[in-house]
This record gives structure tokens, sequence and C-alpha cells, in this order.
């Protein structure tokens, strides 16, 4: 049964299309993938189905009595609610229904009702379809429900209490997580939903999604997440909108069969219209005009194909200035304490050159913080840190820090490289920045942009040990594998933090874990894809 139906939607912004002609359907039970480059629209099509955004044609169709959860940026929270609080605003309705119930059980109590067969039975009635309505939202069952989510997104009793404005930015999009997946809704509208999960909590989400009663639409970029929950993906490029049936990987092998079929249709009908072309020439030498109007109409009712189109992307290829041998990083008992709170106490470990490292762990475990050690920005508690000679270091810092919000692109080019107009606009351009886009300041970048800008910069550092801080964020699909195959080529040292799966197990040739204090290294399975545990 569909509970959803989208037809022939179409959206424009001003005299911009950005799609037409969309149609889907999303049934009870389905899993369904909305994937796409940046600034395709995906966000825009979500919003109009949220009914947080208006379109110019096309219906919408909801089946009857469905309950709808939406994640997105602009979910709020009530910044003084305490943690469990928060969670029972999701239960409004239910708590409304219950009201109910006990108003008609002390109807029922009451001599009035119950001396009065008539009216007596029309209340019975009325408050048996009410308690059945509430067992059936399993309202008996809330405090179980809120504690199951909470529980598996990493929360603990201690935090229950704790205020929401004391919670960090990515806390606090977990706990919009939780109160849309206590609620339980017949459909989930999820926007980027694994954006500042750790991994142990994507695998939790990732079963919940499994065993889900209800059917999900979700915008995703990350691959591994997709592979493991969807049935469905929806792809919106270049203005319309192709359904591929199965998960992510299934997705990539019909898009191959699909664009080799295209690949070799084009080629064939150009042949065939360039052999036509060329006998109409001929013809026309001749002075044949019958052959030549004949050939004109076969010229005519050829199939339209259009070529291939290659997307543009970064050129992306991180260059080192010289190659070395032997350990380039030592780690000594490292520690780090904020106040009463150690994160790891007397860490070693050592890096040699050419190899690529992934720090893992949960959220606030450390991992950034051991970046910004490593990197100068911050000071270890105790410990020593040495590099080898020759060390040269780039640094990705997920929070753009080291962007001046007050530039242009092109200012920041120019006074972080000293690049003149031309040189500086040649390396934008490799990042996708053209004509008056370098021209736009830094605090107008999305986050995309951001991450292109950083690399630009890094680019021209041609570094041999760089240190990267959740480097794919914000990046589509695309741009990630134009960014794994950059640091597969690279021959430098990569040590790098990441909660995106597929990125590490392509990238990373080891791990170390930051657990409870201390370290665990391994070594990373790229043909399974899964992390060695």
């Amino acid at each position: 049964m569909s509970i959803l139906s989208i037809n022939n939607l179409e959206k424009w912004f001003g005299i911009r299309n950005i799609f037409s002609n969309v149609s889907f359907q999303i049934n009870e039970v389905d899993r369904v993938a909305l994937i796409g480059n940046n600034g395709e629209g995906k966000t825009t099509l979500l919003n109009i189905v949220m009914s947080q955004d208006d379109y110019d044609s096309g219906k919408i169709l909801f089946a009857k009595n469905i309950t709808i959860g939406i994640l997105n940026q602009a979910t709020g929270l009530n910044e003084y609610n305490t943690l469990y609080e928060e969670m029972l605003t999701s239960f409004k309705s239910l708590f409304n229904l219950k009201r109910k119930i006990l108003d008609y059980e002390m109807m029922l109590a009451s001599k009035e009702v119950y001396s009065n067969k008539e009216k007596l039975d029309e209340i019975t009635k009325k408050y048996g379809k009410l308690v059945e309505q509430y067992e059936i939202n399993d309202g008996y069952n809330i405090d179980t429900r809120i504690n199951q989510v909470l529980y598996g997104l990493s929360f603990n009793d201690s935090q229950f209490n704790q205020r929401i404005e004391s919670f960090s930015g990515g806390e606090k999009t977990k706990i919009k997580l939780a109160k849309l997946l206590a609620y339980n809704p017949d459909l989930l509208l999820l926007d980027e939903p694994t954006n500042h999960l750790d991994i142990a909590s994507i695998e939790w989400l990732e079963k919940y999604i499994k065993y889900y009663k209800g059917a999900v639409l979700l915008v995703s970029h990350d691959r591994y997440f997709m592979d493991r929950t969807v049935n469905k993906v929806l792809e919106l490029k270049h203005k319309t909108l192709k359904e591929y049936k199965g998960n992510y990987t299934k997705y990539i092998e019909l898009k191959n069969i699909e664009l080799q079929q295209q690949r070799r249709d084009y080629i064939s009908i150009d042949k065939e219209r360039k052999r036509l072309e060329e006998q109409i020439i001929n013809f026309r030498k001749q002075k044949k005009f019958s052959q030549i109007k004949n050939r004109e109409i076969m010229l005519e009712n050829l199939p339209k194909i259009n070529k291939p189109a290659h997307d543009k992307t970064m050129n992306l290829s991180f260059k080192t200035n010289h190659n070395k041998s032997g350990v380039a990083l030592k780690v000594k008992e490292l520690s780090k304490q904020f106040e009463n709170k150690v994160l790891f106490e007397n860490i070693s470990f050592e890096v040699k050159w050419g190899e690529k490292i992934a720090i893992l762990g949960e959220n606030g475990i450390g991992k950034s913080t051991l970046l910004k050690i490593l990197n100068g920005l911050i000071e270890a508690s105790s410990g020593i840190i040495n590099f080898d000679n020759g060390v040269e270091i780039g640094y990705f810092d997920q929070e753009h820090k080291q962007l001046n919000d007050t530039n242009t692109l092109l200012d920041e080019i120019h006074l972080y490289l000293g690049y003149n107009n031309f040189q500086a606009r040649s390396l934008l351009a490799q990042f996708m920045f053209y004509q008056d886009d370098v021209k736009k300041k830094i605090s107008c970048l999305s986050g995309g942009e951001r991450i292109r800008l950083t690399f630009a910069k890094l680019l021209s550092l041609k570094p041999n040990l760089l240190i990267m801080d959740e480097p794919t964020n914000h990046l589509d699909i695309s741009s990630k594998e134009i960014l794994e195959k950059a640091l597969l080529d690279y021959d430098g040292t990569l040590i790098f933090v990441s909660h995106d799966r597929y990125f590490i197990n392509k990238v990373a040739d080891s791990y170390i874990k930051l657990e409870d204090g201390s370290i665990k290294r391994g070594k990373t399975d790229k043909e399974d894809r899964v992390i060695t545990k």
C-alpha cells in the first residue's frame, strides 16, 4: 500500500528550474534513499515533501491518517528542558489521548452515567475506542521507548536530567533523532541522519531502521549506511529523478550498466548519423534529389540520444616535496585532561612514513583533541611527541578555523599563498569555483564549498604528513570518491578522524582506536569493507 505518492512535481527558483516531472511513490515498508550531488535539489525536494517549501506544479498525496516524523536542521529543541523532559514532548498527542481516557473513566464512575444504560453503552464504546487507539500507539510503553532510543544513541542515565542547553551541537542533533525515533511515526523523513553520529550509534541506527515498522525516506551521503538500510534509491540528477531497486551497491551496478548501454547507443547512433550525412553530401553532388530526401527523412527519424554527460569535479591531487622512509612520528605516554575529565592517559604509538591511519572511537573520547595536540594547536597534559626531520604538516580542521570569514575566496588565496590573480583563479577553478564565485565572502559558503576551499589551500602546501579531522563531512558522494582516489594516490603519511566506514575502509591501512582512555591498534579489511574489531 502506498503511503506517499509524488506525481510530476516541478520546482523553480525565479528563472532557474530545479527539477521537473519528478514522480515516485513510497510504500508502507519501503526504505528509500534520495541521492545526488550537492546543489541538485535533494534538500529542496525533501522540504517540499515536509511541507516546508512550496512547488510550482504536480501533486503530493499522503495516505489518510498517517503520522510523519521529520529530522532536519530546522527541527528545534527547548534549551531549558532536561533531556528526558524534551523526549516526553514527542508524545503530546498520546498524553492528550491519555487525558481523554481518564476523563471517560471519571464519566463511567459517575452515577449519572452508570445508572443510565443507554448513556453507559455510548460512553463505554467511546472509551473502548480511545483505549484501543492508545494501545495501538504503544502508549503504555513510553518510558521503555525513550530509554531504548537514548541508550541506543549512547546517552547514559546521568544525562537524563541534564539541560538541553548544556549539550554539544552534535549531541543536540542526536537528541532530535532520538525524539523522532521514539515517536515512531508511519513515515520517517530524515535529512543526513548519520551526521554527528559516531560509528557505534550509526550501527545501532542501521539495526533500528532495519526492523522499523514504518517507511523511511532519507537523504544521505553515507554509502555504507545506505547499503545496510535501503531497498530503493532515487537519484536526482540534471533536473530529473530516476528510480533504482536495491541498496546503494546495487544502484552503482545498475547505473554502470545503464551508462555503458547509453555510450554504446550513442556511438551507434552517431556512427549512423555520420554515414547518412556523408550520403546526403554525395547525393547532392550527383543531384539525386529523391535519395537526398529519403536520407534526410532517415536522419530525422534517428533516435535522439544525448551524449553521456561528465559532471564537473574537483581536480584533487596531494603532492609531496619528497618521499621518506622509517618512522614519521613517535608518541610516548601522552595524556590529556580537561579539568576533572581524563580523555586519554599514557598512550604511546608510532606512525611510519607512508602509513594511512584512521583514528576511531566514540564521540567525546578525544579523537579531535589528539589531532589538535599533534598539530600543536593545544597542549598535552603530559607526554612526548617527536616528529621526524623534514616533516611538513598539512592540517584539515572540521571546523575550518583556518578560513577567515571576512575574506573573499580570492583574498584568502592571495593572503595565504601570495598568488597573483591568475594563479589564484586557476587554483580555485580546480575546485569548481568559477567566475564570480571567487568574489564570494567565505562567510556565505556552504559546508561543501568551505571544504573545497580548504582542500585548495592544502593542495598548494605539498605536505608530506596530512592530519585530517572529518574531511568527508558535507561532501557529496562523487566528491568523496575524488578525495578517496587522491588520498590513495598520496605518497605521504595520513592520520585522519572519520565516522564514514566506507571511506575508512577504502583509504586507511590501519586504525588506532581510543577506548576507555587507552588505545588499540588494528588493520582495516579493505576486501570486505568491514573494520576489523
